[in-house]
């Protein structure tokens, strides 16, 4: 098997050589002229590297010189890492200390031992490149351009077709069988789900990618997209990326509802086939939003996911997923054999066959783990080289083996461990010194041990999934080098280490949990909010979790008006058990808390979880707000049961999604109907759940001629709110597209307001146990392509201006026991008004 040439990290070493950086970090030790004679040697090598990776095919001589480079160019890099990583330990250490001490520390016995270490380093890997060198003449290599060479896909992102080098072993009859599901028709309803569950590694993705491209599937579906989903389920990035597949045309800067628009002129009328590869998001409401957004297609249309989790396909309500098991005995062994033994060579070696067998049966049967142990084994023929895998027990995954394995990946610097480690196994990675990328998904463990600190040069570190992971390590400061630290939800984290706030190179971290430094807690090094001071390079999501253990003092040092590049602001109370006696005080607290929070002008979304404040901070209540937050685009606010008046959204020029749930308490908005500025401007996208006492936006008078309109409201939810505020939203909007009415149990009949609505595609109207009749203006709303009735017991029939409605595509009944008799297909007494409708769901339950 040929070497693959480190191309693109010689072209890094040589750039870094010819900087004006490490130039002055050559004077600064002393070696500016061993780095010169470097960069001379690697040029030279640069220039017969395209040849080189031709002659490794053919010569054994070749293969070994370019084993030997590539060993060298690993340690050069270490070496540069080292030098990048000194270097800013040292700037770190200036800043911290005082004025008096700096020249101690230059002078210090600690920076003469490195610049001897470094330099002895330097002189070892020039003559390794001295001898390197010499032998391009013996080898007969031709200088060539570098830019010859072919660009590698050097990621891992699945796609629909199954590589040419991929041996495929005893997957025929779960293929034949998952064609079968995809062709079954169903009268009920035109897109359904089949879920491929597996664990990983078992080929679920391969699986996927032979049923995609077999013939029949091709002839059956009229249009066949895949998406490869894995842990980002953005819903907005996924309708993007299957219009992509659908069309292979990218769609950027369209917003969702724009993006819809495009994915139901693609798939309209089309029996097609979506392919959801590698799916992890187990968060229903994601899944309901996503799956609304998809257009049903012809009859036969299908989506099929692949996932680990059985979860995900029951939150998506497959109650039988397809279980993708491991292969036989003998299908193992027939891929092992391929993969560890050229052809024939098996026969030659009887103990490695019976040692390989031994193997095969603790693969379990999962393809992924016995093509990597074949590759590992292939041309190697030594016994003892075998008998390690064997007797370590190594795909058990047992603590020693892995230790033992770990000890021998030199220069490794990407490293995935997707599945459950252990505690001793996650330690024995603190010796991969210079890893860069490290992903423990999935892990085990309770505790990530501080042994992971040695890992100096790490940049990225995920942790999605750890579901019990309780702490970090207690000195995570010293991954001075980390710039992202991805983690989320899944894991009982309580706290944050003291020190994380050093590591000011982070850019990602979307996850803060204060911890409770009281009772027993108190004696552990723990983070508060003020780690987040100098983190000024934070972009993307920020979660600041239990809140309810901070302090409006320290909050004042996270400084979040400082990150500019946050641009998604999560501030979680959940979890607070207040007592009669302590409500008013830590009321009083979280106002304080909050009033330090205020976000920098760059933020875009914004979500308060369980605030327990009595009133919003002055920054966000006070006239002006358009000003402080004149780019946020989304608000959400859940379950802050204290708070009487909402801040004046309606300022906020660029508010486009407004999601208000479960504030019992609020009456109104503040507003300030003096201003001139324009109300809710921006505003597409309103959700009003559970605010049984909000009659209004509070200060303007909605009868007066100033009454606010809402002139690009495109999609209105109200549940449980009161038949006030839904009749003013209703008439107060006229571009409205979907309308949601759930549980406003007063209210008799539809809105009067809704007859002029000539935009609404989709109306929905759910336990709703007064409505008793659907009014005959119904048939004005000419662009109804879907409607919706559930729990409805009082409404008795159907008008007669139901035929006209001639774009009506889609009707749904649930749990309406008089519609449910007068619908029934060809029998019902109000079919005839229905009938020409062409998809009817009509259940009792």
């Amino acid at each position: 098997m040929a070497e693959q040439i480190p191309f693109s990290l010689i072209e890094k070493l040589l750039m870094k050589l010819g900087s004006s950086i490490y130039g002055e970090i050559g004077l600064m030790y002393g070696v500016r002229n061993e780095l010169g004679k470097l960069q001379d040697k690697l040029s030279t090598i640069k220039a017969v590297l395209v040849d080189a990776e031709e002659q490794q095919q053919r010569s054994h001589a070749v293969a070994t010189w370019v084993q030997r480079l590539k060993d060298v160019v690993y340690d050069a890099d270490d070496l540069f890492d080292d030098f990048a990583t000194e270097e800013l330990r040292r700037k770190t250490e200036v800043q911290g200390r005082c004025a008096g001490q700096v020249g101690d520390f230059f002078s210090s016995s600690n920076h003469l031992a490195f610049r001897f270490k470094m330099g002895h380093r330097i002189k070892d890997i020039r003559e390794r490149l001295d001898d390197i060198a010499n032998e391009t003449s013996k080898l007969n290599f031709i200088p060539r351009v570098i830019s010859d060479v072919p660009v590698r896909n050097r990621g891992r992102e699945t796609c629909s077709v199954v590589e040419k080098s991929h041996k495929i072993v005893g997957r025929d009859e779960n293929k034949r069988e998952i064609i079968e599901l995809l062709m079954q028709s169903s009268t009920q309803e035109n897109l359904s789900m089949v879920v491929i569950v597996g664990i990983g590694g078992l080929g679920k993705t391969t699986l996927a990618q032979l049923v995609y491209n077999d013939q029949g599937v091709v002839s059956y579906f009229n249009l066949k997209m895949w998406v490869c989903v894995s842990d980002d389920f953005d819903v907005k990035v996924l309708v993007r990326n299957i219009i992509k597949s659908a069309t292979n045309r990218d769609v950027e800067n369209l917003e969702l509802d724009q993006l819809q628009k495009r994915l139901q002129e693609k798939l309209d009328g089309k029996r097609y086939l979506l392919v959801l590869d590698d799916v992890w998001n187990e968060d229903k409401r994601e899944w309901g939003q996503f799956i609304t957004l998809l257009p049903v297609g012809a009859n036969g249309s299908k989506i099929l996911v692949t996932t680990r989790s059985t979860r995900v396909a029951s939150v998506i309500g497959i109650d039988s997923p397809y279980i993708v098991e491991g292969l036989k005995d003998d299908e193992s062994w027939d891929l092992f054999e391929s993969l560890a033994f050229k052809k024939g060579e098996e026969q030659m070696h009887p103990n490695l066959v019976a040692i390989g067998k031994e193997i095969v049966k603790m693969c379990k049967g999962v393809p992924l783990v016995i093509e990597t142990l074949g590759g590992m084994l292939y041309f190697n023929t030594q016994e003892s080289h075998w008998t390690f895998f064997n007797s370590a027990g190594f795909v058990d995954d047992h603590d020693g083996s892995i230790t033992r394995l770990l000890s021998s990946l030199k220069g490794l610097r990407v490293m995935k461990m997707r599945f459950f480690l252990r505690y001793k196994a996650v330690s024995s990675l603190g010796k991969l010194s210079h890893l860069r990328y490290l992903d423990l998904s999935n892990g085990s463990f309770e505790n990530l041990p501080n042994a992971i600190t040695r890992l100096k040069h790490l940049q990225t570190l995920k942790l999605f999934y750890c579901f019990g992971l309780k702490e970090l390590p207690r000195n995570m400061k010293k991954l001075i080098n980390l710039r992202h630290l991805e983690i989320d939800e899944k894991n009982k984290l309580s706290y944050m280490p003291r020190g994380l706030g050093d590591l000011t190179n982070l850019q990602t971290l979307p996850l803060f949990c204060v911890g409770n430094d009281s009772g027993e807690s108190r004696h552990k090094r723990m983070g508060r909010l003020n780690e987040l001071r100098f983190l000024n390079n934070l972009r993307g999501q920020l979660q600041i979790k239990n809140l309810s253990n901070a302090r409006g003092s320290e909050a004042k040092e996270a400084i979040l008006e400082g990150k500019q590049s946050l641009e998604c602001l999560r501030l979680d109370w959940e979890g607070q058990e207040a007592t009669d006696e302590s409500e008013e005080d830590e009321s009083e607290e979280a106002v304080l808390v909050m009033e330090s929070l205020q976000p920098h002008p760059n933020l875009k979304e914004l979500f308060i979880i369980c605030y327990t404040g009595v009133r919003f901070p002055n920054w966000m209540m006070n006239d002006g707000l358009d000003l402080l937050l004149p780019n946020l685009v989304k608000i959400q606010i859940t379950s802050c049961n204290r708070s009487k008046v909402l801040p004046p959204f309606a300022q906020l020029p660029s508010l486009k999604y407004l999601v208000l749930f479960d504030l019992i308490a609020v009456e109104c908005m503040m507003d300030y109907p003096s201003s001139a500025k324009p109300f809710f401007p921006s505003l597409k996208t309103l959700q009003l759940s559970l605010l049984p006492n909000l009659k209004g936006w509070g200060m303007r008078d909605v009868a007066a001629e100033q009454a606010p309109s809402y002139p690009y409201l495109e999609d209105l939810l109200l549940n449980n709110t009161t038949v006030e505020l839904c009749l003013h939203l209703i008439s107060a909007s006229s571009s409205l597209k979907s309308l949601s009415i759930r549980c406003i149990n007063d209210l008799i009949s539809l809105p009067e307001g809704l007859q002029h609505l000539s935009t609404l595609q989709t109306l929905k109207i759910e336990h709703c146990y007064g409505l008793a009749t659907l009014p005959d203006w119904i048939g004005s709303l000419t662009s109804l392509s879907n409607l919706s009735i559930e729990c409805c017991p009082e409404l008795r029939s159907l008008p007669e201006e139901m035929r006209s409605l001639r774009h009506l595509h889609t009707l749904e009944i649930y749990r309406c026991p008089y519609l449910y008799e007068r619908c029934q297909k060809e029998t019902g007494e109000d079919w005839p008004k229905i009938s020409h409708i062409p998809e009817i769901i009509n259940r009792g339950w």
